[in-house]
């Protein structure tokens, strides 16, 4: 390729009277007419690059703002090794020469790219010195790969150079074997708001969510620049900032300050991939508060963006792909779901967001009925986060809520209760309330949604499973005026969002019972598919006569059938007839169950 490019050079007469220009503009990128001036020397640059535009050397970019040429990559390699070859000194100064031109018209990452170019380490230290903020808050997708090619010597340096190169490996390390965190120090002379949303990212990167939130808050005060008075590099670090503190925030579950920062940063980020980043968070936000309106809307704002580089496309996609597969589960279109699921894959090893699409896998194999595969996929899969679910994250308590209802609907009644029992999250509310469901502890049930009715961190798909369950239990309990009044608000906030799918959180025949009771249901109880199966508590209440009841209390205390039928006066025979009497109403086969129900029922 080398000689073919020198060969053409030295022998098309046309291509020959501008070879300089040809080699030097190699050194431009972007090519636009002011960086040909610079390389030209201010000698009829324009008429040089309309030749090389003529010859095939350079192509116009349709997709510039401003006039802009592209040399094709492997003409440009070419190019760039001619010109070292054979005049080294030249390139140099060259690229000096547009890192200036850039810095001149306020573009610090380009200038901050030629200088690199250029190995000219001291120029670039200093345009890091002056410009780390812009650098990092308006292009950090690309800060990773270009402090890649600065030497480790030239970085450590100085300590603010170094945490930033830690940072970025922090970044793009396996969360099963992290880097360590770097500390931010604050610099005496610069005490300001980057470095705080520096040590904000550094610390949810580390896993201290909680911690990072906090760290955030300050900046939830951040001026909203003029879009007419401010620069677009100050507009850009607005919407950058905006964009991880609202990351910062979704990750620790506190939802409605997320979706106040990213709605800033939308805006501010206009016509960058901060305002597509942010979509895709706002929509995820909203899916899994169960806001479907609004995670539609986002939704769709975010698929309008053109797909980015494929390293940038796997850190902005996977949150709008796992808020519109949650989104269509609850459509009940599990095949879209299902092809979304499918083309997001396994979680990248430095994915933030992998505990969110475990999250949306469990959702998914619990509505096509194959709860233990999705139990079997998050339990693995999490295993190579070990200290990402924990310190405040949220995804920590929707795992283990998802990981209870699986474990309910294969009934394993017992498991689920050791994973979620002792919980006190609100976002674990509901699979607890279901747990005391199927296990027939009616006030159990109760007691928790009435716990949590006005809770202000249950989400309204919280808030609808809750009443539903709050339902289910006062219907069986023989409360059908208390049942009517929870499935009156089920029904209602269904309505109001549009969110059906808690319905089939129920047992089928539950359901159907519900259905009797007069509010119209959201869904066919006759057409939906249940998640689980059917409850103790799907049974009528236990109604026992009072013989029976002094029998089962006795049965409780342990005695004999022998001692029993002694205490009572009767005898052994009749003493069995009323114990089998006992477990068919009550559904049970073993004096240890028996009692174990009648103490939930409170009837012992």
């Amino acid at each position: 390729m080398d000689r073919l490019i020198g060969r053409l050079l030295t022998i098309d007469r046309d291509l020959a009277s501008v070879r300089e220009f040809a080699l030097l503009s190699a050194a431009a990128v972007p090519l636009t007419t002011e960086a040909a001036e610079v390389l030209a020397g201010g000698r009829s640059a324009s008429s040089q690059l309309r030749m090389l535009e003529r010859l095939g050397m350079v192509l116009p970019d349709t997709t510039a703002t401003e006039p802009t040429w592209i040399v094709p990559v492997p003409v440009r390699a070419s190019l760039l090794r001619l010109m070292k070859s054979e005049e080294p000194g030249r390139l140099s100064g060259a690229l000096l020469a547009l890192a200036q031109h850039w810095l001149d018209r306020g573009r610090p990452r380009t200038a901050f790219v030629h200088a690199i170019d250029a190995e000219e380490w001291d120029l670039v230290l200093d345009i890091l010195r002056e410009h780390w903020r812009t650098l990092y808050t308006t292009d950090f997708l690309h800060m990773d790969g270009d402090l890649a090619r600065i030497p480790p010597k030239v970085l450590e340096s100085e300590p603010l150079f170094d945490t930033l190169r830690r940072m970025h490996r922090q970044f793009s390390a396996p969360k099963d074997s992290p880097a360590p965190r770097p500390e931010v120090e604050t610099l005496a002379d610069t005490p300001d708001d980057a470095e705080q949303l520096m040590r904000a990212i550094a610390l949810r990167l580390g896993g201290e969510f909680e911690a990072a939130a906090e760290e955030c808050e300050p900046l939830m005060r951040l001026p909203i620049p003029d879009p007419d008075a401010s620069t677009a590099a100050e507009r850009d670090g607005f919407g950058f900032a905006c964009l991880h503190v609202g990351i910062s925030f979704l990750v620790a579950g506190r939802f409605d300050d997320a979706i106040q920062v990213l709605r800033r940063g939308h805006r501010a980020g206009a016509g960058t991939f901060i305002e597509r980043d942010a979509a895709g968070k706002l929509a995820l936000a909203h899916a899994v508060l169960g806001h479907m309106a609004e995670a539609g809307f986002w939704i769709d704002q975010e698929s309008r963006h053109p797909a980015l580089p494929t390293e940038s496309e796997l850190v902005v996609r996977p949150a709008g792909m796992i808020a519109a597969a949650l989104s269509s589960l609850d459509r009940f279109d599990t095949d879209s779901a299902l092809h979304l699921i499918t083309e997001l894959g396994p979680p990248d090893d430095k994915e933030e967001f992998w505990g969110f699409g475990l999250y949306a896998y469990g959702q998914l194999a619990l509505t096509t009925g194959t709860p233990a595969d999705g139990l079997r996929y998050i339990d693995f899969q999490m295993r190579r986060f070990p200290t990402m679910h924990g310190n405040g994250a949220v995804v920590g308590h929707l795992l283990s809520s998802i990981r209870a209802d699986l474990l309910l609907a294969l009934g394993r009644t017992g498991a689920a209760e050791d994973l979620v029992g002792e919980s006190t999250n609100p976002h674990s509310a509901a699979a607890r309330a279901r747990i005391r469901l199927h296990i027939g502890d009616l006030p159990g049930a109760l007691a928790i949604v009435d716990e949590y009715d006005t809770d202000l961190g249950c989400t309204v798909r919280d808030c609808i499973e809750l009443s539903l369950v709050g339902a289910a239990a006062s219907l069986a309990g023989g409360a059908p005026d208390t049942a009517r009044q929870y499935l009156n608000r089920a029904v209602t906030l269904s309505r109001l969002t549009g969110l059906r799918r808690p319905f089939m959180m129920l047992p089928g025949d539950m359901l159907r019972q519900l259905a009797a009771l007069g509010p119209e249901l959201p869904v066919d109880p006759d057409g939906t598919v249940s998640a689980f199966p059917a409850s103790r508590a799907s049974a009528p209440p236990v109604r026992l006569t009072d013989r029976e009841l002094v029998i089962l209390r006795s049965l409780a205390t342990g005695a004999t059938i022998s001692a029993i039928a002694r205490q009572h006066v009767v005898s052994v025979n009749t003493v069995k007839t009323q114990v089998r009497s006992i477990y068919r109403k009550m559904s049970t086969r073993s004096r240890a169950d028996t009692v174990e129900m009648a103490r939930r029922l409170g009837l012992v």
